[in-house]
Parts: structure tokens; C-alpha cells; sequence
């Protein structure tokens, strides 16, 4: 990885798209001719143009590609925050996200709170006997440069005894405070949909 990885990930440039601009980066250094000075590096000329070319479009495909919420908490990323639309009556909800931690040492998320609810639980669903069951968990670890998902059937946070006039509907967010050991407490914005976005379908599936 080059110097620019730093900066990418300082913005929260999704993962795929760093890490190919980084390529293109390495490339285009390689192939450079005429040689100038630029940023510290020795580089060609038409080999800068063609990286800064690359690099725009790179980042507008990647801003392009669905729109994707994320926070940035220290080493961590707070990634896609979601509740699902409720019909009239429910007293309880569930928050999703993906936690992802570009760090070199392992956090947890120890707890949550929310004005909308006078609770909110870390809940897990686990197969005992044959059968899915819900329990609280006290925290849930983000292990060094891996993530850690909440999503349906899996890890979730519980929002108990809604404090709401009306149920949730999609299009409408309410903020959710994330407290954790090492980066500290995180306020996002958790978005309401109708359904759940496809790659959270698809964790659902795979549990």
C-alpha cells in the first residue's frame, strides 16, 4: 500500500474502491516516463494524469453504488444503520448495521441507547436444539481488521417500550448512541426501510 491509503481511509472511501485506487496509484508510478516531483513522489507526468483520471471516476462509480451510510468512530466504521417499518401496535423495534474495524486491536460495543425507546438490548439469535432463540448478550467484540454484522437473525439491538405516537414508517430516521470500550460513545442515524437492503437479505439466508 502507498501513502494514499491513509487519506482514503480517512474519508471513508468504501474498502474496494480504496484499495483500487491504491493499485492504480502503484501502477501509474510504475510506468511514468518523464519524471517530476509531485506530493513527495517521483513520478512521471502522463502517468499522474492518467492516476487522477482514474481516481475520479473510481470515486464517482463507488459513490454511485448504492448510496451506502457510513460513520467514522476512530478505527471504526459504522456502516449502513437500519430499522425495518413497522406496522401499528409494536412496542418493540430492532437496529441494524455493520460494525467495521480497520484497527490493530479488537473493541466492543458494550451498549445503546435511544430517545425513542426506554431501552435498548444487544440481542443474538442463536440455533439451540434445533431452534432459534433470542438472548441478550452483555457486548458484542469487533475483532482488529475484521467486522462484526448486526442483521436479522443474527446480532441486533432491541429497542424495548417505544416512546412513539405513531410506528415507524420508511423514510423517516432517529438517532441511536453507540457506546464503545476503546472509541468511545457514537451518535448515527438509523434510517427506517420497508424491507431490508439485499445484502442484509442475504445474511439473513446465510444464518
Amino acid at each position: 500500500m502507498t501513502r494514499l491509503a491513509p487519506l482514503l481511509q480517512s474519508i471513508a472511501v468504501p474498502d474496494d474502491a480504496a484499495r483500487a485506487v491504491d493499485q492504480i496509484y502503484c501502477v501509474c508510478r510504475r510506468r511514468g516516463s518523464r519524471r517530476c516531483y509531485n506530493g513527495g513522489f517521483r513520478i512521471g507526468v502522463s502517468a499522474m494524469k492518467r492516476f487522477w483520471s482514474a481516481c475520479v471516476l473510481m470515486l464517482l462509480a463507488a459513490a454511485a453504488q448504492g448510496d451506502v451510510r457510513q460513520y467514522k468512530a476512530g478505527d471504526l466504521l459504522i456502516v449502513e444503520p437500519w430499522s425495518q417499518e413497522l406496522p401499528p401496535g409494536s412496542p418493540t423495534a430492532a437496529v441494524y448495521f455493520e460494525l467495521r474495524n480497520r484497527g490493530l486491536d479488537d473493541d466492543t460495543l458494550t451498549s445503546v441507547d435511544t430517545p425513542i425507546a426506554a431501552e435498548a438490548q444487544l440481542h443474538q439469535h442463536i440455533n439451540q436444539d434445533g431452534m432459534m432463540k433470542m438472548q441478550r448478550v452483555q457486548g458484542v467484540t469487533v475483532p482488529a481488521s475484521g467486522h462484526a454484522v448486526f442483521a436479522p437473525m443474527a446480532f441486533h439491538v432491541m429497542l424495548l417500550d417505544l416512546k412513539l405516537s405513531s410506528p415507524l414508517q420508511a423514510g423517516q430516521h432517529f438517532p441511536v448512541t453507540l457506546h464503545f470500550a476503546k472509541a468511545g460513545d457514537f451518535v448515527v442515524e438509523v434510517q427506517v426501510l420497508k424491507q431490508a437492503p439485499a445484502q442484509e437479505e442475504a445474511t439473513e439466508h446465510a444464518h
